[in-house]
């Protein structure tokens, strides 16, 4: 069986076993009813984006209950499949997370040096050195947590 096929199945499948229909799903998560039904049905590839939707809707690691229902429902052979897949989505996530944590870090660093560099830096005391660096922690643990909650 086609690997989005089988997946499908695995989505449909936890949708039923929290009970809910298509549309009663749909409300939950924000997606609409065809999407819904286009990942159901294998249409849709599944992202880290839907992942990471799921497990935030539903308050559980959602890629663990997709493997353990995919081990549940499927025979072995699509079982394995489904397994790999679901591996090399999750690597591909993690290489694109680093490149994205390294891009920031290169921002920060342009930032800072460019900040050293104006003659107004060179007339900061130590204290206020660090407090410009514990609001600058402070406003990116904001923003990582407001684009978490966006998910």
């Amino acid at each position: 069986m086609d690997v989005n096929k089988c997946v499908g199945k695995i989505i449909k499948q936890y949708r039923q076993e929290k009970g809910l229909s298509v549309k009663q799903f749909s409300m939950c998560t924000g997606y609409s009813y065809s999407t819904i039904a286009n990942y159901e049905c294998g249409t849709h590839k599944l992202t880290k984006k839907y992942i990471n939707k799921m497990s935030y809707v539903f308050n559980s690691d959602y890629l663990k209950e997709i493997e353990k229902l995919s081990v549940k429902i499927l025979d072995p052979a699509d079982n394995i499949a489904v397994m790999k897949y679901l591996s090399e989505l999750s690597e591909e996530d993690n290489m694109y997370t680093l490149r994205k944590i390294q891009d920031v870090k290169r921002v920060i660093e342009k930032t800072i040096d460019k900040i050293i560099g104006t003659e107004e830096f060179k007339l900061l005391n130590l204290s206020d050195i660090e407090e410009i660096c514990d609001r600058m922690a402070q406003n990116l643990e904001n923003a990582f947590k407001y684009k978490v909650s966006e998910v």
